[in-house]
C-alpha cells in the first residue's frame, strides 16, 4: 500500500469489484476520452481470478482511494507492445466530482517512482488523447516529456482521436524513497 498526500494506492480486492463495475459502466461519468465498453460483474470476477487479482509482472492494476477508504479510481501499468523494454501507465478517476482536485496528479507522482522501484525497466510511457488537456497536464506535471502525436490512434465516443505519447526515463524520475520523504517533510512557510 502506498500512502501519499491525500490518496492511498492499494491492490484491488474482490470486494471492490461491484463498485468498480458500477462506476466503470456509468457512461455519464467516463468523460469524452475513455472508451465506453460496459462489462458485467461476472466478467470482471473471472478476469480478477484468472489474473491473480489484476497483479501480473507486466500488467497490474490498483485502486486509488481517499484516506477514508472511499474508492476514487484506478491506476496501473502494462506492456504496450511486446517488443518495448518499458511499461505504460494508465489511470482513471471515476467520479466527475473527484476530478480537478489534484488527486490524479498525486497518484501519478507516487506511482511512476513505484513502478521504477519494482520493475527493471529503462522507461515509462503515458498517453492521453491529444485533446484531453487535463490528462496531458497531469502527465507533464509528473515529469514526462512529449515524444509526439500518434495520429488516429484511439477510438472513443464515436470518433477517432490522436494520441499524445509521453515518456519518462528512469534517470529522470525521483526514487520512491525521495518522493515519500518529500511528502512527509514539513512545509516551509516564508516569513512575512
Amino acid at each position: 500500500m502506498l500512502q501519499y498526500k491525500d490518496i492511498v494506492i492499494r491492490p484491488i480486492g474482490e470486494a471492490d469489484l461491484p463498485e468498480i463495475v458500477a462506476l466503470g459502466n456509468d457512461v455519464e461519468h467516463l468523460g469524452g476520452y475513455l472508451p465506453c465498453r460496459m462489462r458485467s460483474l461476472e466478467a470482471y470476477r473471472e478476469d480478477f481470478k484468472e489474473r491473480k487479482g489484476f497483479m501480473q509482472p507486466e500488467n497490474s492494476w490498483f485502486a486509488i482511494t481517499a484516506r477514508d477508504g472511499r474508492l476514487l479510481g484506478n491506476i496501473g501499468f502494462f506492456k504496450p507492445v511486446f517488443y518495448m523494454a518499458g511499461l505504460e501507465i494508465g489511470a482513471s478517476i471515476f467520479r466527475e466530482e473527484d476530478r480537478g482536485r489534484g488527486l490524479m496528479t498525486q497518484a501519478a507522482q507516487v506511482f511512476a517512482p513505484y513502478v521504477f522501484a519494482v520493475a527493471p525497466i529503462p522507461s515509462l510511457r503515458a498517453t492521453a488523447a491529444s485533446g484531453n488537456v487535463a490528462s496531458r497536464r497531469v502527465i507533464e506535471k509528473c515529469g514526462f516529456s512529449l515524444d509526439g502525436i500518434e495520429r488516429a490512434a484511439t477510438f472513443a465516443w464515436g470518433k477517432v482521436q490522436d494520441l499524445a505519447v509521453y515518456s519518462l526515463l528512469r534517470g529522470e524520475c525521483p526514487t520512491l524513497e525521495e518522493v515519500l520523504a518529500a511528502a512527509r517533510a514539513p512545509k516551509e512557510h516564508p516569513h512575512p
